[in-house]
């Protein structure tokens, strides 16, 4: 019995599940396709995210962001937002006396830095590439792996974004 089932060991999904872990919580965490392993030689990937200086540190504090600077990433120090024609707002690290305001990473190289984290960490259990199958609810959470591995939990938390588990198997009252 864990404490938290987490499905979907994303950006979000990871990030959760260790910070649950380093508050003491037991926790499952489910994860359809892991990632390929980082190889410099690869291209970039398209789906890039921009962490801002406040995301690099809860990086740095959940011990990812090491990792993550071993792999690829981008710094930069002017970002733009714009609705046009009707408004435009333009940051740059100078005018807050930054060196920078974060930096562009591919998203699985971010959650290739936390599976890492993920690895060393006695109150995390994975299932990497095992999908759910069905969602059994009274009073506590019995998830069904397509495995056949079914993991009980105090609380379950959808963390999977489009992948939506939600509409691919079977809830059971």
């Amino acid at each position: 019995m864990f404490d938290f089932c987490v499905i979907g060991g994303g950006m979000v999904g990871a990030t959760l599940a260790i910070g649950l872990s380093d508050l003491g919580y037991t926790v499952a965490l489910v994860e359809s396709n892991k990632p390929t392993d980082f190889d410099k030689r690869q291209p970039p990937d398209l789906r890039v995210s921009a962490i801002s200086l406040t995301s690099e540190k809860l990086l740095t504090h959940l011990g990812a962001w090491r990792f993550i600077q071993r792999m690829r990433l981008c710094q930069y120090k002017r970002l733009s937002v714009w609705d046009e024609p009707r408004a435009r707002t333009d940051f740059e690290s100078a005018a807050i006396g930054a060196s920078h305001l974060g930096h562009i990473v591919e998203n699985r190289i971010v959650q290739l830095g936390l599976h890492q984290v993920i690895a060393n960490k006695p109150g995390i259990t994975c299932y990497w590439n095992d999908a759910v199958q069905a969602i059994q609810n009274n009073g506590q959470s019995a998830v069904t792996l397509a495995s056949g591995n079914i993991i009980e939990s105090r609380i379950l938390v959808g963390a999977d974004g489009g992948t939506q588990w939600f509409g691919k198997c079977r809830i059971l009252e």
